[in-house]
């Protein structure tokens, strides 16, 4: 056979030095043919190495990055400015599947993309431009657009053809459109992503090397006249090309839209992975990148794998990519196999001869008391062939294994299986159960110990050795007595109930005395006991509810005559807290923030020292303890009534998931 010049399926992992391969091919996904030169598409390249027979433009596939894997493209938008250089102003997961003809040539392309995020402010469009290709080559082109207000468009405007996704990211994401920063902070719920499909033809053949996929996708901003495009591209007719080498830029002779330490402001990675969190450079999560801009992106190539941990945005996968179609056979003429004399036949061999009348046969082999082949035509489905599988002699009756035991079976009378196979006899330390031998769980007869909660018990196994009986008390714990069949407790300081002529709970009678606290502290919610201290307040916070008044929640706390206040906030034994100087809910703050204020607390607390209040009374506005850091639960502050879904959100940075205990105390 001839050398021929194709492609078949490849991905881009196996990227080729020019448009071309010498290569000797698989059928595509075709019936055997039995004439193996056969061309229908009269393309020069064989039925049987030709990804699309019967479709002349079509002789090979590239998949980019891989068959249904996808890529991904980071942008910067405040070219020729780093800006914050987080690199997630848009964030795309993309996959191309390229189609060649026996020349080398494209003459049409599939583009999925899904749009993972838009983390800009400004009003970023998306388009995708094919170098060198005049746009009066696009034969016929058709899309989708899933989750937004948009539709692609072959740009009018544009000599070559241009693809306008969107002139706004933002609207692919339909009621999300207001927001500026979507899928990129962590504090903020995830929106689904936006999906896009294009599917192109060409008139003429391109002379556009996989080597060179996705091709020229880019972001562009009509009202600043600025694109951002990968370092292999210079832009279109629309940019302000004089802001190269500008502000951060330091694009060369060979390598455009990069800064001047070389970082793309477009990255590709060939893979997904996680992109960085709103406001973190670049730099800081990858640190590898530096080196890889540096070297002009030779080295440190999978700079992506290796990131700092917190400060990216927790990828999630987007939607599978399905499978290139199946080729089209409209133009075969099908010969399907004939089966032979051996089908329909009983054997208890293997049938090797006579297989198939025409076609070429597979081995046999037995499923379902049948002997199964196939016999393979031209250009057809497989034809399949069946006999009779005999796999024991009529009526012979023989032992059968049983688990623990012994059993008996015998063959139909038409030899194509065994009956059931019936129970004879069981081994030793096993019992008949039905027509199984099951294994003695315990000798017969015999005692063992049992659990008894806050006790010990006995049983007593079964007359079969089947399973022991009821586990009965055999003597209870101490602090415990026997009612019925359990060990309950008795009655003491610690049992958490009121009895025994407790005045509260474990408290005062023949108990130590109950808690010191004001009376109608606020919130209801009793918390651990601090020698010195009395409680005037206590709140339960649940997620999203208002369980703290927003005005006077401490008002418990002023009038009593304190002249220090603890903050505590956690569970309602252990709680984090911190000890202020002066009650400064009576007090206010004397500025915005006050320091100094926090004398004592039993976790490392911010060094800052800091108080802040609205208006500065905490038991008028909101307020921040130990720290003004927002809602984040990591943080050692404590924040109350602010735009958090907790009301005592961050609780001292316990990470909590969970509803929470707020106390206070004074002295």
């Amino acid at each position: 056979m001839r050398k021929l010049h194709v492609m078949r399926n490849f991905n881009c992992s196996t990227l080729f030095a020019s448009t071309l391969l010498t290569a000797v091919l698989a059928a595509p996904n075709l019936g055997q043919a039995q004439q193996s030169n056969v061309d229908s598409d009269n393309d020069g390249i064989v039925d049987s190495m030709d990804v699309e027979p019967c479709n002349s433009s079509v002789s090979a596939r590239v998949f980019v990055p891989a068959d249904r894997v996808y890529g991904m493209l980071l942008f910067e938008d405040q070219w020729p400015n780093q800006g914050d250089f987080d690199f997630n102003d848009a964030v795309l997961a993309y996959n191309q599947t390229l189609r060649y003809d026996s020349t080398g040539q494209l003459t049409g392309f599939r583009m999925d993309i899904s749009v993972l995020a838009v983390g800009a402010r400004f009003q970023n469009g998306l388009a995708l431009r094919l170098p060198g290709v005049p746009a009066s080559d696009v034969a016929q082109m058709s899309s989708t657009v899933t989750g937004g207000n948009a539709s692609v468009l072959l740009d009018p405007t544009k000599t070559e053809a241009t693809f306008v996704f969107t002139d706004d990211m933002h609207s692919l994401y339909g009621a999300d459109t207001t927001r500026e920063w979507i899928n990129t902070d962590p504090s903020l719920p995830r929106s689904s992503y936006a999906q896009i499909t294009l599917d192109v033809d060409l008139s003429q053949g391109a002379a556009l090397a996989a080597s060179k996929a996705p091709f020229d996708i880019y972001i562009f901003n009509n009202v600043a006249g600025t694109e951002v495009h990968r370092p292999e591209y210079t832009g279109t007719a629309n940019l302000d090309s004089s802001l190269f080498g500008t502000a951060d830029d330091g694009s060369t002779a060979t390598r455009a839209f990069v800064t001047k330490a070389g970082i793309p402001f477009v990255l590709n990675l060939p893979e997904l992975a996680n992109y960085p969190a709103e406001g973190e450079s670049i730099d800081s999560i990858f640190p590898e990148v530096v080196p890889f801009g540096a070297s002009s992106g030779t080295q440190n190539t999978q700079f992506y794998r290796n990131l700092v941990s917190g400060k990216e945005f927790g990828l999630t996968a987007p939607a599978a990519l399905v499978a290139a179609a199946a080729a089209d056979q409209s133009c075969f003429t099908p010969n399907p196999g004939i089966c032979g004399a051996a089908s329909g036949v009983g054997s208890v061999a293997t049938p090797t001869n006579n297989l198939c009348g025409f076609g070429t046969a597979s081995a046999a082999s037995s499923s379902g008391g049948l002997w199964r082949w196939t016999c393979s035509g031209d250009y057809s489905a497989p034809t399949n062939c069946t006999a009779a599988d005999y796999v024991c002699q009529p009526n012979l009756s023989s032992s059968c294994a049983i688990s623990g035991g012994t059993g008996n079976q015998t063959c139909n009378g038409s030899g194509t299986g065994y009956g059931t196979c019936t129970l004879a006899s069981c081994n030793s330390g096993f019992y008949a159960s039905g027509n199984a031998c099951i294994a003695q769980a315990c000798s017969p007869g015999s005692s063992a110990a049992c659990g008894i909660a806050n006790g010990t018990g006995t049983q007593t196994c079964d007359n079969i050795g089947s399973a022991y009986g009821a586990c009965t008390v055999a003597s209870c714990n101490s602090g415990y007595h026997q009612s019925g069949n359990s060990c309950v407790l008795s009655a003491s300081c610690s049992d958490g109930i009121q009895n025994q002529s407790e005045t509260g709970v474990d408290c005062g009678g023949p108990c130590s005395a109950c808690q010191s606290v004001v009376g109608g502290f606020g919130g209801g919610q009793l918390g651990p006991s601090y020698s010195g201290w009395t409680q005037c307040a206590g709140y339960y916070d649940r997620q999203n509810i208002d369980d703290i008044p927003k005005v006077g929640w401490a008002d418990a706390c002023t009038g009593q005559g304190f002249t220090r206040v603890r903050v505590a906030c956690g569970s309602n034994t252990a709680p984090r807290y911190i000890d202020v100087s002066r009650n400064v809910f009576e007090t206010g703050l004397n500025s915005y923030p006050e320091v100094g204020l926090i004398y004592n607390g039993n976790f490392a607390y911010d060094p800052q020292n800091y108080i802040y209040s609205q208006g500065n009374h905490p038991n008028r506005d909101r307020s921040w303890w130990a720290n003004g850091r927002g809602c984040s639960e990591s943080s050692p502050s404590l924040t109350i009534n602010n735009v958090c879904s907790w009301d005592a959100s961050n609780c001292f940075g316990q990470n909590l998931t969970g509803p929470r205990y707020l106390f206070v105390y004074g002295q």
